[in-house]
C-alpha cells in the first residue's frame, strides 16, 4: 500500500486474475460492441445531412474515395472551386479507403475499433487497481454517449481516442510507468 498524502491508492501491478476476468470483460467487450453498432445502424447514411451537421466528414470521405479511386490524396474544395492537395493527414482518409470509401464500413469499422477501447482501459486500469474496479472503469468507456455517437461519424474521434488508450495501455504495461517503473 502506499500513502500519497491524505489519498491511499492500493497499487497491485501486474495480478491479473484470469478466472474472473475473462468472461465478464468479453461480455462487456460485446456489449460496447453491439451498443456502437445498433447506435450506428440506427441512424441513416445520409451523405447530404451529415455534411450540414459535420462538414469535415465529407472532407473525408471525398479524400478517402479519391485516394481508392485516383490514388491521389486530393479534392475539389467548393470554397476555392479548385483541387486542394495533403488538405488532411493521410492516416484517416486511407482507413476510408480500406472500407471501400462506404459510409457503413467506416461505421462498423470504427465501432469494433471503439469497442476494442474497453479491453485498453481495463488492462490500463489493471495496472494500478484491482479487477472491479479496473471494471467498472472499462464500463464507463463502453457506455461513455460521446464515445457512441462519435463511431457513426466520419472524423477521426474514435480511432484517435483507441490509438491513444491502446497506446497509453502497452506503455503502461512494457513497465516504463506505474508502481514498479525504474528511474533514470
Amino acid at each position: 500500500m502506499r500513502h500519497f498524502g491524505k489519498i491511499t491508492f492500493l497499487f497491485r501491478a501486474n495480478t491479473i486474475d484470469p478466472a474472473p476476468t475473462r468472461p465478464w470483460l468479453l461480455v462487456l467487450i460485446l456489449f460496447a460492441l453491439a451498443l456502437r453498432a445498433a447506435f450506428c445502424l440506427s441512424r441513416p447514411v445520409d451523405e447530404s445531412a451529415m455534411f450540414r451537421s459535420l462538414p469535415d466528414q465529407r472532407e473525408y470521405l471525398e479524400l478517402g474515395r479519391n485516394l481508392l479511386e485516383k490514388g491521389r490524396l486530393s479534392m475539389i474544395d467548393s470554397r476555392f472551386g479548385d483541387e486542394v492537395r495533403a488538405f488532411r493527414t493521410p492516416g484517416y482518409p486511407l482507413f476510408v479507403a480500406m472500407c471501400g470509401g462506404s459510409v457503413r464500413a467506416v461505421q462498423m469499422a470504427q465501432c469494433a475499433i471503439d469497442a476494442s477501447t474497453v479491453l485498453a482501459v481495463f488492462w490500463l486500469a489493471r495496472r494500478w487497481m484491482g479487477y472491479w474496479r479496473s471494471f467498472l472503469a472499462a464500463t464507463f468507456v463502453a457506455l461513455n454517449p460521446f464515445l457512441v455517437y462519435f463511431c457513426s461519424c466520419v472524423l477521426t474521434e474514435s480511432t484517435f481516442v483507441a490509438m491513444l488508450a491502446w497506446g497509453t495501455a502497452l506503455f503502461a504495461w512494457s513497465g516504463a510507468i506505474g508502481p514498479n517503473a525504474s528511474r533514470r
